[in-house]
């Protein structure tokens, strides 16, 4: 006899598809957390919305969607905290994958996620290293493009906040699309 034929088929489906959701997640390394898988394509157009949003008022690391990162990370607008990170979050996060590092720049960072530049794809983080802070000390949301002179990387198309488009600072003021050379952003990958 078949165990399930007492089970309602709504209850039936629904086991099998927890089941395969939680065979399709993957296991990080380094926290031993089970990670959602995300839709890279839908990453990248929740991130390109992002496109313009400034703080308000400028140079405050606040503002209505700035709060709404920050506050994806557990933080307050009184904290004025960078939101770099936090951004990168709050897109995981509405995609259905709240389980990735937070407001802290270096913990997006680790050796098992490092994509080597010729393997580089829309939808990856990048990392930029700061030497005076001796850390990770921004991070970049999504790579949109990735741009080749012949089959060499040369440069990527970012989606990245807390930046300027013209300075290109990490304590900027609003969510850009920059072109960073391939050589200055260390890509980690986080949407498998």
């Amino acid at each position: 006899m078949d165990f399930r034929s007492g089970l309602p088929w709504s209850l039936i489906c629904a086991v099998s598809a927890f089941a395969g959701l939680a065979s399709a997640a993957e296991v990080d390394a380094p926290t031993g957390k089970r990670l959602l898988p995300v839709d890279a394509s839908a990453l990248l157009k929740t991130f390109a919305s992002y496109v313009g949003i400034k703080e308000s008022p400028m140079g405050s690391n606040n503002g209505v969607m700035v709060n709404k990162f920050n506050a994806s990370c557990g933080l307050r607008p009184s904290d004025h905290a960078p939101w770099c990170a936090s951004v990168a979050h709050y897109g995981y996060m509405v995609n259905g994958a709240p389980d990735r590092p937070g407001a802290y720049s270096p913990s997006w960072y680790a050796k098992t996620r490092v994509i080597p530049t010729a393997m580089v794809q829309p939808g990856d983080v990048g990392l930029i290293y700061f030497p005076s802070k001796g850390r990770y000390a921004h991070t970049i949301a999504a790579i949109e493009r990735v741009n080749r002179a012949g089959r060499i990387v040369s440069s990527y198309v970012t989606l990245e906040g807390n930046t300027s488009q013209m300075t290109g600072s990490r304590e900027g003021d609003q969510f850009c699309r920059r072109v960073r050379p391939a050589d200055t952003v260390k890509i980690v990958r986080w949407t498998k």
